[in-house]
């Protein structure tokens, strides 16, 4: 391999070192929260358990029998062993931007992409938890980047371009139902960007649609197996969530972009003077009064709702 063409994969592979230190300092001193729960329940199952209870609670199993694995090879279900998978997959997320960058804006954007992915809190947050989101992220981005390598060059039509598109979605579709989303904006985009692009539009889109009718072929059995499921429980069904309205939606909404996440991130909701120059008591009638408060004005927007995501 030249020079110029491996500069691009050394320096892929030293941001998505940086990233992954970032997310493995502290991995595990946070104990689990209420999602993580359920992905410890579901991973500490018997194997045939871990699909089976997946499935009940509209979930594809990959992601859980990849942490079943972790389970039987490292002999533990804790903060740090269930949380790796997820620090691993967000830091590849910062490599596959970079490698997107790099191939629309060079090697300048390339790294400031690439830096502001690897470093970013939010993103470094999300692949602390033992759940599948940057998994997802990851294969969504892999994906993403295909569809580049095709936009980039549509009459050579490069296999890699197509195997990193089909890889890609496939394996977000197999992870979690939030990627249903991408497939559609992938097909949109080859319209509007790739194809107007192509000198053999009738050969470059018989190409496509097998490939379509591929990731959709090797995904419906996944989401029919949900579909037929049991789902007897107020956890395995979506019969709890209220009808939609515009009173439901505005809650959802406010709900959503109403929150203060850098609030909540840092603890100002329970700053340490409170707990400091205040004896326990003055502490808790002050965290009373503030929550309370926000707590009863929440319920009265909205009826209660517990849901696995």
């Amino acid at each position: 391999m030249s020079r110029a063409r491996a500069t691009p994969w050394l320096s892929g592979l030293a941001i998505v070192l940086v990233a992954l230190l970032a997310r493995l300092h502290g991995l595990g001193f946070k104990p689990f929260w209420l999602d993580e729960v359920f992905t410890v329940h579901r991973a500490s199952r018997p194997l045939a358990g871990v699909v089976a209870h997946s499935l009940a609670h509209h979930h594809t199993p990959v992601f859980f029998l990849i942490e079943h694995a972790v389970i039987a090879l490292s002999g533990s279900a804790g903060p740090f062993a269930l949380r790796l998978v997820p620090a691993i997959f967000g830091a590849i997320t910062a490599g596959l931007v970079f490698a997107i960058a790099w191939a629309i804006g060079g090697r300048a954007g390339a790294w400031l992409a690439g830096l502001f992915m690897a470093l970013a809190p939010l993103q470094v947050g999300f692949a602390q938890e033992a759940r599948s989101y940057t998994m997802m992220t990851a294969f969504i981005l892999l994906g993403l980047w295909g569809l580049i390598l095709l936009a980039r060059s549509p009459a050579r039509r490069p296999l890699t371009g197509w195997l990193a598109y089909a890889a890609g979605t496939l394996g977000a579709l197999w992870t979690l139902g939030d990627a249903l989303p991408w497939l559609i904006a992938a097909n949109l985009a080859m319209g509007v960007a790739i194809l107007p692009r192509v000198p053999d539009r009738s050969r470059f889109l018989l190409r496509w649609a097998t490939v379509q009718i591929g990731i959709i072929a090797a995904a419906i059995p996944v989401y029919l197996a949900i579909l037929h499921a049991e789902h007897d429980h107020v956890m395995r069904s979506f019969g709890w969530i209220p009808p939609l309205s515009w009173r439901s939606g505005w809650a959802d909404a406010a709900s959503l972009y109403g929150i203060r996440d850098a609030t909540m991130v840092t603890m100002r909701l329970l700053p340490t003077p409170l707990v400091s120059r205040r004896s326990d008591y003055d502490g808790l009638i002050q965290i009373q009064e503030r929550v309370v408060p926000a707590v009863r004005r929440a319920s009265e927007c909205s009826p209660p709702s517990i849901k696995e995501s």
